[in-house]
């Protein structure tokens, strides 16, 4: 099965420009590389998503984006 990880991460790096706090784009780039067995990255965009939802809302990442964190450990 075939999926276009890197046109959904110039997509979500793109929702991401315009709303920085925007979760289903972090989980858009976390999948994919995941997806692309790039888990250093993945982790990159995790860190990236809690720092800016502390920051910026007050808040952690949702349940559904912490799952994803299981999946690069």
């Amino acid at each position: 099965e075939w999926e276009d990880y890197t046109g959904a991460i110039i997509w979500a790096q793109k929702l991401l420009a315009q709303d920085s706090c925007n979760e289903d784009a972090y989980r858009l780039l976390i999948a994919s590389h995941i997806g692309l067995g790039q888990h250093n990255r993945a982790a990159h965009w995790y860190g990236l998503c809690a720092r800016t939802l502390g920051t910026e809302l007050g808040i952690q990442p949702s349940t559904r984006t912490r799952a994803l964190l299981e999946k690069i450990a």
